[in-house]
């Protein structure tokens, strides 16, 4: 009995500090919403929803270059209060859902302890914070990405037709937010194939021709929002643009969004880290036949829609020629995260070890990020400056 009185007070005590740490984490992003200038990227979308509806809509193929599902969605947000702030808070509530949804996916193949420790990975991740603080699509671009992935498992899980319907409207809402949800889209379709058979990969492709339908409309604009968005900036060469997309996924899952070490440092960590993956895999093939068989599935599977991910992109960015940067995965960034799942397989104090050093890794690159916490172009110092001259 006193075991259990024990227990329960060690469980409430866990609880509790898991808790505060989130709380700390809130306010450390609203602090930090409320006080950082504003840049370019994020004028644009101060500009584009500051219109009646249909001007947002046209304002988003022109201007923006993109699908116009996000830019509505935060003028209507903007009906509530058009401050900065108030715009801002938009990113971070969706990168409290896609928290949530994220920890549900985890859940389906870890424990309560290891999911928190997930949890915290990604809501620490470099990445994670960059997209809270931004006036842009990335977080909103990062929930539907979850939540797809989330009701595409359910499904299969379940065999529950509302979320196969709820896959479909979210893959539609995706299409008209950023047009790189379709790489999501097709390679999850294909991991289907691999895993379910051709009959599941045909039936879902009859239910997705809706989607494909709706979305028709986007094809006869994306060529020429291509052709506007092609650059000739030094780099962007085939190989440049290759090499770029690529280091893509390392960026994200490392935190690499922020560059405070040296070449040869990061190289160190990054082999490390490719290093500790691979010696990961290892284990848990090895264990397949007497450890959790669905796990193992699971981890196949991300890296199947991972690689197909990454190849679409390494495919599509440097025949198109547009510019690229690493915000651009921000579809593939939960994917990416739900890898570090495969750290279950150590025995509970090194497995804790590693998350604990990630953690702290992660903490440490956002206090060098954030220690002075000003953006590029520095947009709400010069007007303040502008207004202190003239008058």
């Amino acid at each position: 009995m006193l075991e259990k009185i024990n227990e329960l007070k060690k469980i409430k005590g866990i609880n509790l500090l898991f808790g505060l740490l989130i709380l700390a984490y809130a306010y450390f992003i609203v602090y930090l919403c409320y006080y950082l200038n504003i840049w370019d990227d994020e004028l644009y979308s101060l500009h584009t929803s500051d219109n009646s509806f249909h001007e947002v809509i046209r304002q988003s193929y022109i201007a923006e270059r993109q699908a116009p599902f996000y830019f509505l969605l935060l003028a209507l947000w903007r009906t509530i209060n058009s401050g900065v702030f108030f715009a801002r808070l938009l990113s971070p509530l969706c990168i409290g859902l896609a928290a949530f949804i994220f920890y549900k996916i985890v859940r389906f193949v870890l424990d309560i302890e290891n999911s928190r420790w997930l949890l915290l990975v990604f809501l620490l991740n470099p990445y994670t914070v960059w997209a809270a603080l931004e006036i842009r699509l990335y977080a909103f671009a990062i929930l539907l990405s979850a939540l797809l992935i989330y009701t595409i498992m359910r499904f299969y899980r379940e065999n529950r037709k509302k979320y196969l319907w709820w896959f479909l409207i979210i893959s539609l809402i995706g299409l008209y937010t950023q047009y790189y949800f379709s790489f999501l889209i097709f390679s999850i379709g294909i991991s289907v194939l691999f895993f379910k058979g051709f009959k599941e990969f045909f039936k879902l492709c009859a239910y997705l021709i809706v989607v494909v339908l709706l979305f028709i409309p986007n094809l006869f604009i994306i060529g020429k929002l291509i052709s506007v968005s092609q650059t000739e900036m030094i780099g962007y060469s085939f190989l440049g643009s290759l090499k770029s997309v690529l280091y893509g996924p390392q960026n994200l899952m490392l935190g690499y969004f922020v560059e405070p070490f040296t070449v040869k440092i990061r190289w160190i960590i990054k082999v490390g880290f490719a290093l500790l993956l691979i010696v990961s895999y290892y284990i848990l093939y090895r264990q397949r036949h007497i450890s959790n068989d669905p796990f193992f599935k699971f981890i196949n599977g991300t890296i199947i829609v991972v690689f197909i991910l990454l190849a679409l992109y390494a495919v599509f960015i440097p025949v198109s020629k547009i510019y690229f940067g690493v915000r651009h995965m921000a579809v593939a960034f939960p994917l990416l995260l739900l890898l570090f799942t495969i750290f279950r397989v150590f025995p509970v104090f090194y497995k804790r070890m590693i998350y604990v050093v990630i953690a702290v890794f992660f903490t440490f690159l956002l206090i060098k990020e954030y220690k002075n916490p000003v953006k590029a172009f520095d947009y709400k110092s010069n007007s303040q400056y502008t207004s202190y001259i003239s008058e």
